[in-house]
């Protein structure tokens, strides 16, 4: 299971996001191994294996019965590989807590490997106001890629000792950097949110935690302002001067209204494919003719929820939407709990608070298009996931039937694994595109 997310979070994210040729494919062989090896039908709950199972199903069936048709399965294989990384990792966090801890150190790597990235074509610009954008290519994704690495960091500077805690500051501060100057707002706006409420449950601790926190915030905030003027730049730039160049022509309000044209275009691709959707990729193409002129156009619905629903309509939706209402429902339970036995831990509480800044932002961006975003919300939820489990943990009923069911998965894996080969680098398919014209973007 570390192996899988180590492939999803430092390998997979370097080719852009994961959308390039074999990202997915890699994932999905790794990912299906940890499924045998971890036997999640011995200790999770059936429902939890039946419905990534469903999941996984409904996602290719998308693929094969919707108008742009196989061509956009590559979409399809990321569902599958996200439904049972949750899976994996619930089941392997449940039967084995002591995983989650280097689990949890991948995803603080995985921040730094990508700011690391970022730094040598963001600095070769010369330009400290342009965006930083990682190997996303895209200042959003990149911006939620590094919120979780860079919240848990924070956490385990603040809770650790020894090497655990130098790569958790390592991570907060390099994290920082990148969040600051990826010039996406709601992330930093969920960023600083999550700061507030980690440091303020945290400083309970005593003064240890209250200088540990004021270290690393003056380091984060001395790092975030150095690297934009000498000896990096020949002219200083303030931290937030990217964020108010891109701002002076994309404000907030312009921006809000551009996301309400996207979800009502959406929804408007449902209400005409309500059974399998339009398809994937289908949004912009499907939607021309059947909006007021004027309106803007994306590939994108800028909302993974209503992706689903446009995408797959409600064969894809029902699953995924109820997978993503448990996975809510979860962390609220995780949440609420770790307050009331004020257990303020890095997986008690740290963990949930960050996932749902994760969850939160997805309702109004693009995140889960990139399957590097997507499987990092499918690692923190088979975390969370797995603690709520061993905590309820008796008798796993119909265990025959659900390894039946984890057998469906690692077919349905495979399928993905060769779904995906070719990558995912379109944007745009036509309505009632084929798979045999594979050339359209």
């Amino acid at each position: 299971m570390i192996a899988a997310a180590a492939w999803w979070l430092l390998i997979a994210t370097r080719w852009w996001g994961g959308r390039q040729a074999g990202a997915v494919t890699g994932g999905a062989i790794v990912t299906g191994i940890a499924v045998l090896v971890v036997r999640p039908d011995r200790v999770l709950p059936r429902s939890i294996v039946w419905l990534a199972a469903w999941l996984s199903v409904a996602a290719l069936l998308v693929a094969v019965l919707s108008p742009t048709g196989w061509a956009g399965a590559t979409n399809a294989a990321d569902y599958v590989c996200a439904a049972w990384t949750v899976v994996a990792v619930a089941a392997a966090a449940a039967a084995h807590r002591a995983v989650v801890t280097p689990l949890l150190a991948v995803v603080v790597l995985g921040t730094m490997v990508e700011v690391a990235e970022a730094w040598l074509p963001w600095w070769g610009g010369e330009d400290p106001t342009r965006p930083m954008i990682g190997t996303f290519y895209w200042w959003d994704p990149f911006a939620a890629y590094l919120l979780a690495g860079s919240v848990l960091g924070y956490a385990a500077w603040l809770r650790g000792r020894g090497a655990p805690a130098a790569l958790g500051l390592a991570g907060f501060v390099l994290g920082s950097v990148g969040l600051v100057y990826s010039t996406s707002r709601a992330a930093d706006a969920c960023f600083v949110a999550a700061l507030i409420l980690v440091t303020i449950t945290q400083l309970l601790g005593g003064w240890v935690a209250v200088r540990r926190s004021a270290m690393a915030l003056v380091v984060g905030g001395l790092a975030a302002w150095a690297v934009g003027g000498p000896p990096f730049f020949p002219h200083r730039a303030q931290p937030f001067a990217a964020t108010a160049a891109r701002g002076s022509g994309q404000s907030l309000s312009r921006n809000g209204h551009y996301r309400t044209e996207f979800w009502r275009e959406a929804l408007g691709v449902y209400s005409r494919h309500p059974l399998f959707g339009g398809g994937y990729h289908s949004l912009a193409t499907e939607s021309v003719g059947h909006v007021p002129a004027g309106w803007s156009f994306s590939p994108l619905a800028h909302s993974g929820y209503l992706q689903a629903l446009s995408d797959g309509g409600l064969i894809l939706a029902v699953p995924f939407l109820l997978c993503c209402a448990g996975i809510v429902l979860i962390v609220l339970i995780s949440l609420v709990g770790a307050m009331r036995r004020r257990d303020f831990s890095v997986t008690g509480f740290v963990v949930p608070l960050a996932l749902g800044g994760l969850l939160a932002h997805s309702a109004i961006d693009f995140d889960w298009s990139y399957p590097a975003d997507l499987l990092l919300v499918a690692i923190l939820s088979g975390i969370v996931v797995g603690r709520w489990a061993a905590e309820r943990q008796g008798r796993v009923a119909g265990r025959r039937l659900t390894a039946c069911a984890v057998l469906v998965g690692v077919v349905t894996l495979g399928i993905a694994a060769g779904a995906a080969w070719s990558g995912d680098l379109r944007l745009s398919l036509p309505v009632g595109h084929s798979a045999a014209d594979g050339s359209a973007r």
